[in-house]
């Protein structure tokens, strides 16, 4: 990143990473992203809406998973949020045991994994980033996750 045209200056950069298993369904331990394809991949970056709904392995509540995202504007500022949701377990609304109902259960129940980027041009602090990660409104339980 820091050989990209316009980083002549850049002495620090931050990159975020991260992944949801779908390790039932390919091979975890293959190695398949080399160096050729992280200079690819930055190389091949670009600004405006992100790709919705790629993860061909990722399930939510025995749904198809992926990613999706979300925003919102308040005066000038938006926020922003992307999440990637892969996990099994029981869909519960409001108490009501929606997946039962619905007879649905993920490949994975046994284990999960679901991330969310939260960000904002918003000038923040420490506790204003808390309390927007605390609105997320999602929180782990054993083999489910509830939204409230």
């Amino acid at each position: 990143m820091l050989a990209l045209p316009g980083n002549e200056q850049v002495g620090s950069i931050n990159p975020l990473v991260a992944e949801t298993n779908d390790g039932y369904l390919n091979d975890t331990r293959g190695r398949h992203v080399g160096r050729a394809e992280v200079l690819q991949a930055i190389n091949n970056a670009r600004g405006g809406p992100v790709e919705e709904g790629a993860g061909t392995g990722t399930v939510a509540f025995g749904f198809k998973g992926g990613i999706g995202t979300a925003s919102r504007t308040a005066d000038r500022f938006t926020i922003g949020v992307l999440v990637q949701t892969n996990f099994g377990g029981d869909l519960t609304i409001n108490g009501a045991p929606v997946g039962r109902e619905l007879q649905q259960a993920g490949p994975n129940a046994g284990g999960s994994s679901c991330i969310l980027v939260i960000a904002t041009d918003a000038p923040v602090d420490a506790r204003n980033l808390r309390r927007m990660a605390a609105r997320s409104n999602v929180r782990p339980c054993p083999n489910r996750i509830v939204w409230r």
